[in-house]
């Protein structure tokens, strides 16, 4: 696996084969250490801590290019928006089981920033507080509306 972005600082070459065993344990589908940093700096510095090995791993996570590399490895395992909205959309479509229905709608709805973690807002700019606040507007318009109807009545 080639690194993407040569670091700013020279690397040693031990050090550069250790950086692709990190990342290659930490990307590799289907080992305990697949997306655990700890695991996968335990496999590429085995003579480390694991108290230590977690500190590591999420500085080693840090650098720009094991960023890179580290998406560039899962991407080509098929860990892309295209998948991943395709694996989505079969969640959302399938009826047998609701409550994973429910999440991926949900996760579907917050990707589309549809619908917002706290406080209630609609995709189109207007809060839950200021529709309820133009729809008591408008009574308040209706009734008025009325009176007027029923003084000019008396009027005529």
């Amino acid at each position: 696996m080639e690194l993407i972005e040569k670091p700013k600082k020279e690397i040693s070459p031990e050090l550069r084969l250790r950086h692709r065993a990190f990342i290659q344990a930490y990307t590799t589908i289907g080992l305990s250490t697949f997306g655990n940093g700890t695991r996968a700096y335990l496999v590429a510095f085995p003579d480390v801590q694991e108290s230590t090995a977690n500190v590591k791993a999420c500085q080693l996570m840090k650098r720009d290019y094991i960023k890179q590399a580290v998406a560039s490895a899962l991407d080509c395992q098929g860990f892309n928006d295209i998948t991943v909205d395709g694996e989505l959309l079969s969640v959302i479509k399938q009826d047998k089981e609701l409550a994973p229905k429910v999440q991926a709608i949900k996760e579907y709805n917050k990707l589309r920033e549809r619908v917002r973690e706290k406080g209630s807002t609609i995709n189109i700019g207007f809060s839950l507080g200021s529709l309820f606040e133009a729809a008591k507007n408008q009574q308040n318009v209706k009734e008025q509306r009325e009176v007027i109807d029923i003084n000019l009545a008396e009027v005529q």
